[in-house]
């Protein structure tokens, strides 16, 4: 199941892609961290060192699924990512969408939309709205904000630009949900569940869809996650 969902990474003549978030700040670590606002702060200012722990799990998760199938990626930042490398390839992006501005540009969401935890409702907590919520669904789900205890993370497989190729998204409210999404697409019986959720039969083709997942978090580590709502593109579930 595992190596049936990343065929098309797998078989592609170009190497599979991996871009990952780095967040914009301005200060450091020893003056003092705050984000970096546009359009009121000098570029010459920005930040753009850091990364959340969940990515840099997240990445090394993917990668060594990769290369342990004969297919090392390339990596790349985020803000460093140009549309000729991105429209050919099949790309994985990892970590915050509020830090990764291609990925709203190449790969816009239909059913779920991140809430940054600089926006109300719930100033201070980062939240996934569910666009089209269906009885006994929420309209956003919040994450536990600190001390963290859950997260919830949107996995989509998405179109790319060129027709064969595909995009796919990991991302959590916070870092530890971006790992455990990197987690829940190496688990057998977690892939079967999507599978299932999905309708695809035994060795059937994969469609493309956004799916919602919620991740306990004991300790600074994610574990074990739910599949909460999976909706197929162009329709919902």
């Amino acid at each position: 199941m595992v190596e049936q969902f990343w065929q098309p990474f797998l078989q592609s003549p170009l190497a599979p892609l991996i871009v990952f978030s780095n967040h914009r700040f301005v200060g450091s670590s020893a003056t003092g961290l705050r984000a970096f606002r546009e359009g009121v702060d000098s570029p010459a200012e920005s930040n753009d060192t850091y990364s959340g722990t969940g990515t840099v799990m997240a990445v090394a998760e993917l990668s060594n699924l990769f290369s342990l199938a004969g297919r090392p990626p390339r990596l790349k930042r985020a803000e460093l990512l140009t549309w000729d490398e991105a429209k050919d390839a099949n790309v994985a992006f990892v970590g915050a969408p509020e830090a990764n501005s291609r990925l709203g540009e190449l790969a816009p969401l239909q059913h779920f939309r991140f809430k940054s935890s600089k926006e109300e409702p719930r100033f201070g907590v980062g939240g996934i709205v569910n666009l089209h919520p269906g009885a006994g669904e929420e309209a956003i789900y919040f994450g536990s904000g600190q001390p963290y205890t859950f997260d919830y993370a949107v996995i989509a497989m998405l179109p790319n630009l060129h027709p064969e190729r595909k995009v796919l998204i990991l991302a959590g409210t916070n870092t530890y949900g971006c790992q455990a999404a990197a987690e829940f697409l190496t688990r057998q019986d977690l892939l079967a569940d999507l599978y299932a959720r999905l309708g695809i039969a035994k060795g059937g083709k994969l469609v493309d869809f956004e799916a919602l997942i919620k991740v306990g978090v004991s300790g600074g580590v994610p574990m074990r996650a739910q599949l909460l709502l999976v909706r197929k593109r162009g329709g919902g579930s």
